[in-house]
């Protein structure tokens, strides 16, 4: 099965989305457009993969070997001379700042942290991504935000480096959704893969998973790769529709534990469950299989005033948060529909295991200017909401990107 090719319905699949990609290009001070630079033939742009996950993906990125390509020896050279800095035992994803995962750019900042810590690997020049091949040759991961082409459209971030078996892991973000691949640094080979990765604790296994309840942009992936000295061999995938695997860590090299995740009516609820090896000879590939429970653990997320209290945004205000029934309100304006689409794209990125749902933006006049109303609902546990209505439906302010601010008197 196709992992792009299930969607679910939303009422915010296209905008959500869109809205996320213009804020990680905002973010990324390495993807601004360059118009005197061409996209050479065989370039890397990686239309969005057909292949269904754990299936090799050809090596299309451009593939440079010794001086074929004397712009990017020169970029290669230029990163040679860095040397590597230190950094901290943290996870890279887990160290994020607060203020970096605001404002969506933690793939930037965990390959800024990858390229100090290993200089001798990747680089990143503008719209490039270099990666440096065991064997000499250097991949060239090429950045298209052209905007008219869609289809083309696709943004390169290294994610993750498993020096134990020397593959890194690219996050490939598109005008809709994203994908992950592994990329064997020895070779250049490249799977796909469907979701994050964790490696096993004697480096002999793959873990993978991924939950999208929301968006329904990807698959939700559960799988098992063995590490072999020339391939990733999948020994297990579930791509279940009902619910998604989170809070994935393995207990031993035979048992994986993790959380499934599935919407009811009352809201999200988890189970924790083990994925455990089945075959006779764990140093040989076999069977996994997943049991029936440990223990069941529901749990209806909460919704926090702080989380969209500290989402301040450019060319948006939120006036109005009050507890509902089934969750939370949120009533916020825009200088335009896009603006307001934003907005609810940004509270549906903090809120990302919970259901989101917004309204179309309605056109509304004060103060002899056009502004744009969105009403966006929040499903989750609100007992411990305090409403906010700060501003009382009385005024408006708004800070614009160039810093000028729009008030205006409510009726």
């Amino acid at each position: 099965m196709n992992i792009n090719s299930i969607r679910k319905t939303n009422p915010l699949p296209f905008f959500v989305t869109f809205m996320l990609i213009i804020l990680a290009m905002i973010s990324c001070s390495g993807c601004e457009r360059d118009s005197s630079e061409k996209i050479v033939d065989g370039s890397s742009i990686l239309p969005k993969p057909q292949a269904s996950s754990g299936v090799n993906v050809a090596v299309t990125a451009e593939q440079l070997v010794g001086g074929e390509d004397k712009a990017a020896a020169e970029l290669w050279g230029e990163c040679s001379s860095k040397t590597a800095s230190a950094v901290g035992t943290t996870s890279i994803s887990e160290s994020c700042p607060e203020d970096v995962k605001k404002a969506g750019g933690c793939l930037k900042y965990a390959e800024e942290l990858l390229a100090k810590k290993y200089p001798e690997l990747l680089c990143r020049r503008g719209k490039k991504l270099l990666l440096k091949l065991s064997n000499g040759e250097i991949l060239k991961f090429q950045n298209n935000t052209d905007d008219s082409n869609v289809e083309n459209f696709i943004l390169y971030f290294f994610n993750k480096y498993l020096a134990e078996i020397h593959y890194g892991l690219l996050y490939n973000a598109y005008y809709e959704g994203g994908s992950y691949e592994l990329v064997n640094l020895a070779t250049g080979k490249r799977t796909e893969v469907g979701g994050e990765v964790i490696l096993s604790p004697d480096g002999n296994r793959l873990a993978v998973f991924n939950a999208d309840l929301v968006a329904g942009f990807s698959s939700n992936v559960l799988s098992v790769y063995l590490v072999t000295p020339s391939d990733l061999v999948e020994e297990f995938v579930s791509q279940p529709e009902e619910w998604g695997p989170e809070d994935l860590r393995w207990i031993d090299n035979q048992t994986i534990e993790f959380n499934k995740v599935s919407f009811t009516g009352n809201g999200f609820e988890k189970e924790r469950h083990k994925l455990q090896f089945l075959g006779g000879d764990i140093s040989k590939s076999g069977k996994w299989g997943i049991d029936e429970g440990l223990h069941v653990e529901k749990e209806k997320m909460q919704i926090k005033l702080s989380d969209i209290n500290e989402l301040v945004l450019p060319n948006t205000a939120i006036v109005a948060v009050k507890a509902t029934p089934t969750g939370a309100q949120v009533t916020g304006y825009g200088l335009s529909d896009i603006d307001a689409l934003v907005l609810s794209a940004s509270l549906a990125s903090r809120y990302k295991n919970i259901r989101v749902k917004a309204s179309n933006p309605i056109q509304e006049t004060y103060c002899g200017r056009t502004f744009s109303k969105i009403l966006i609902d929040i499903e989750g546990d609100s007992s411990t909401l305090e409403s906010r209505q700060n501003m009382g439906h009385s005024a408006v302010t708004i800070k614009t990107k160039d810093g000028q601010t729009v008030e205006c008197q409510l009726p």
